[in-house]
């Protein structure tokens, strides 16, 4: 899939990913125009590099896939994500990484609200800040934040790591520590 002219549903868009990662493992959808719930469950093992903008829900349910968009997303990145890898080079909406259970995600930007809600496993990298909540009731993963936090962190939190370069708010469900040589090589 080399470009898209026209404006496609959702439903289009993944209905010929699916059809075109059938015949081969990679595929480019060029001009993404901001629609909603696009690179849901892709077949795994496969390739899928994107450019333009989307909107809500990019790249949910993900188990094997390889998804790249260069451009922002909106709210839910990579929603019930449970393996494979999602990487935007721009930033994304409120609730990035939302019930991340396995893979990686990386965003290359910024985070315009919470980020990492309810993760259980899986690592979640981001290179700017995020402007809400981060971790929140977080049982297990790892996320890296570089940048600043604009919210509560690991509020009801019961595992997992957060690592955090820049500036966020102490708070008396913290336990802050300093990071170990070993600490980085697992990151």
């Amino acid at each position: 899939m080399t470009s898209m002219d026209d404006v496609w549903s959702p439903t289009e868009i993944n209905g010929r990913l699916r059809k075109s990662l059938a015949q081969s493992e990679t595929a480019k959808v060029s001009n993404l125009g901001g629609q909603n719930s696009v690179a849901v469950s892709l077949p795994e093992k496969t390739s899928v590099e994107f450019d333009g903008s989307a909107g809500d829900h990019f790249g949910g349910l993900n188990e094997a896939a390889k998804i790249t968009m260069q451009g922002n997303v909106g709210r839910f990145l990579a929603n019930g994500m449970s393996g494979g890898e999602v990487v935007v080079i721009g930033n994304a909406g409120t609730e990035a990484g939302h019930q991340l259970g396995g893979g990686v995600l990386a965003i290359h930007g910024q985070v315009s609200g919470n980020a990492a809600s309810f993760v259980t496993d899986g690592m979640f990298l981001i290179s700017g800040g995020v402007e809400g909540d981060l971790g929140i009731g977080m049982s297990g993963g790892r996320v890296v934040v570089i940048g600043n936090v604009g919210g509560n962190v690991g509020k009801l939190m019961t595992g997992g790591e957060i690592y955090i370069s820049g500036k966020f708010d102490e708070s008396e469900n913290v336990k802050i520590t300093e990071v170990v040589q070993s600490d980085l090589k697992d990151i």
